[in-house]
């Protein structure tokens, strides 16, 4: 994050916030405070953990990226762009993509060519981002 705010700062940005914290446990602690209480950004980042490690956390992990998904979402300022990654590897990319908020979808990404998947192992193509153009207003 602190190579971050350098590169924005040398690029001219006028005003960077980042937050680096267990996501669950922070979102009143950060998102509630009077300094951020309905703000919204132009760009937000939404990268938690594996929230689904096992074939029995499916169920529960899926409404724990849906909830992440859509608060990071209320977070963007129309016309902004919402960064969206899972790294589980039970979670297929037809389950992300049924998780995703409504935007339009401008970049799709997932694992290098190095991290091969193989036929027998599809469970390897564990790697998903999307970044998601908010609509603006009409």
């Amino acid at each position: 994050l602190e190579r971050y705010r350098r590169n924005a700062s040398g690029a001219g940005a006028s005003a960077v916030h980042t937050v680096q914290d267990d996501f669950f446990q922070s979102l009143s602690a950060h998102f509630g405070t009077p300094e951020l209480r309905g703000q919204q950004f132009d760009i937000v980042v939404c990268d938690p953990p594996a929230l689904i490690q096992a074939r029995s956390d499916l169920e529960r992990g899926k409404p724990q990226y849906k909830r992440a998904f859509a608060f990071a979402h209320s977070l963007v300022r129309p016309g902004g762009f919402l960064i969206l990654s899972s790294c589980s590897q039970l979670l297929d990319r037809d389950g992300f993509d049924e998780l995703l908020p409504r935007g339009l979808r401008v970049w799709q990404g997932q694992q290098s060519t190095d991290h091969p998947v193989p036929d027998f192992f599809p469970e390897a193509a564990y790697l998903k981002c999307v970044i998601l153009r908010i609509p603006p207003k009409p």
